[in-house]
């Protein structure tokens, strides 16, 4: 029952629908009222809704039961510079404003080697993450450096060449369940050397990179489909 709410929940903050999230989350805490997940989820709803000093108690009392709790710290730290005008009003922009599909610079791609559940069910839709380039693939990691999973096989071979090739991109939590994360990327900057290499081609025969810029690479068609193979990720 609370894993359904919890899902509600999620789904409601991810299109904006604040009040509902609040109830939803409420509806977990009746039964868990130490669930820090839920106490996150509606503290940023309060937040979203306005509602600050909801939002403060809410962040508080997770940090009372979790103290080192990256995002209740991170939150009841921009509520201060809020407070002191340093920073803009906290907004969270629905769905439509992150989410904004741009042929060719953005994809929504499902993530591997998942960490376990319950770090995976402490994110939140539209939360920044970071993308980590490894030697055989990209990892992905919340903003603290926690793991969280890593990108397709095919699809970190491409990123890296380009990401070392001066392309920049941004990553967010698209969806998120218990034992699954869709994550949004977004090109931020374009190498002049990739100036007509699009990051994402519509077409998968598209060839990815141009092979005077980089050098010979596998030219069948890419596949993001997980392979489930191991390998080093550091």
């Amino acid at each position: 029952m609370n894993q359904q709410a919890a899902q509600r929940a999620i789904k409601s903050a991810l299109a904006g629908r604040w009040n509902e999230a609040v109830e939803y989350n409420l509806q977990i805490l009746k039964n868990e009222p130490q669930n820090t997940e839920a106490l996150n989820r509606l503290a940023r709803a309060y937040a979203s809704l306005g509602q600050t000093k909801n939002a403060r108690r809410t962040w508080n009392k997770v940090l009372s039961l979790d103290r080192y709790n990256p995002i209740a710290q991170s939150q009841i730290q921009k509520l201060k510079s809020n407070l002191k005008g340093t920073t803009a009003p906290f907004h969270s922009p629905k769905s439509g404003e992150i989410f904004l599909d741009e042929p060719g610079k953005t994809k929504t791609t499902q993530l591997v080697r998942l960490a376990d559940a319950k770090t995976l069910m402490s994110l939140e839709p539209g939360q920044h993450l970071k993308l980590e380039p490894k030697k055989r693939l990209i990892t992905v990691s919340n903003l603290m450096g926690q793991y969280l999973g890593a990108l397709p096989d095919d699809l970190s071979l491409h990123l890296t060449r380009l990401v070392r090739g001066g392309n920049k991109y941004d990553v967010l939590v698209r969806r998120v369940e218990k034992n699954n994360i869709h994550v949004f990327i977004k090109e931020t900057k374009k190498a002049k050397r990739y100036i007509n290499t699009p990051s994402f081609p519509r077409s998968k025969m598209t060839p990815l990179i141009p092979l005077e810029n980089t050098g010979p690479i596998n030219e069948t068609p890419i596949d993001i489909i997980p392979t489930g193979e191991e390998g080093d990720y550091s």
